[in-house]
């Protein structure tokens, strides 16, 4: 009969305002509660975040039509074609075209929004007389049509 008389006085004294141990058991867990909510809603969010992330394109891409001087002895050549990047970041692949015209791809990092600052510099190279971008970069992704 002693411990009924003890809980029925925590009880008591727990609804005038004191606290009991069993108040503060609850007080505890729901802090818990609270922070493990907490723990969950900021792993969701850093979750989702990273997956917004990684939407973003690791390379920027576009398709250009350069129009080359006629000092050129091979637009083929691997070695001409990186020069015309002098960045090793990025990279040049030959496409099609004659000694004239060539339809490239250029590829650089994601930082340059669509390649345009490796496109201006390239518009000032000696060796290219006219410069077009055909398509910029995720209209190049899929196949091309012959």
């Amino acid at each position: 009969m002693h411990a009924r008389r003890a809980r029925a006085g925590a009880a008591r004294r727990a609804s005038r305002g004191g606290v009991s141990a069993i108040g503060s058991r609850r007080s505890t867990t729901s802090v818990n509660v609270r922070a493990g909510f907490l723990a969950a809603g900021t792993l969701a969010a850093v979750l989702s975040f990273n997956d917004a992330e990684s939407a973003i394109p690791d390379r920027c891409h576009a398709r250009l039509l350069l129009r080359l001087t006629l000092d050129v002895p091979n637009p083929r050549d691997p070695s001409f074609l990186s020069a015309l990047t002098a960045n090793p970041l990025y990279e040049i692949v030959w496409v099609e075209g004659n000694d004239t015209t060539a339809t490239v791809d250029l590829m650089g990092p994601a930082t340059d929004y669509h390649c345009e600052d490796e496109i201006k510099r390239m518009r000032r190279d000696a060796h290219i007389m006219d410069l077009k971008v055909l398509q910029p970069d995720s209209e190049n992704d899929g196949p091309t049509s012959p």
